[in-house]
């Protein structure tokens, strides 16, 4: 019987532990999709965890790899899809699994807006965003407050913005 996810790659954040996303992991393999286990940085299991996970992907006729990734570092994100498209190819499903501040309302508002005409008009226009995302760009989906913008130059511009706070106090002391 043909598996219905038969040959997408998937990749599920938060995925080694013990809950949501290890269940997730576990449901695409068994659908038939390679699945890239992301294990975070905060997780308190270990390598016999992981590898059992593995094993049991396998046995359920999948194939899998476990990368270490601290999603919420746009860097090690990146070389977690890199790492996933040279060992598997590039990746179909994301689910972010992963603890942190996400909120969906707000970051996903766009991709569910009921107006076609609001919405990301191509899977490439939400890529990009998350690409934007990933590069702390502001992105298209929020609406781009001063504030945002400021906050997303400094995260950008650590050094500058860094020496200019430090010029400005010196020149007020």
């Amino acid at each position: 019987m043909p598996r219905s996810l038969e040959g997408h790659v998937a990749l599920v954040t938060g995925s080694t532990g013990e809950g949501m996303g290890r269940s997730t992991a576990l449901t695409l393999a068994r659908e038939g999709a390679v699945v890239v286990l992301n294990h975070g940085t905060n997780r308190t299991t270990g390598g016999a965890n992981n590898r059992r996970l593995a094993r049991a992907i396998q046995d359920l006729g999948a194939r899998s790899i476990v990368v270490r990734a601290n999603t919420a570092k746009g860097s090690e994100v990146r070389h977690m899809f890199a790492r996933a498209n040279a060992e598997l190819g590039s990746v179909d499903i994301l689910v972010n699994n992963a603890g942190g501040m996400w909120n969906p309302r707000e970051d996903l508002a766009k991709a569910m807006e009921k107006e076609r005409h609001r919405r990301y008009q191509s899977a490439s226009e939400l890529a990009e965003d998350i690409r934007r995302y990933l590069t702390d760009q502001p992105v298209m989906a929020r609406p781009t407050s001063a504030m945002y913008q400021l906050r997303k130059f400094a995260r950008r511009n650590k050094a500058l913005v860094g020496g200019a706070m430090a010029t400005l106090s010196s020149l007020l002391v």
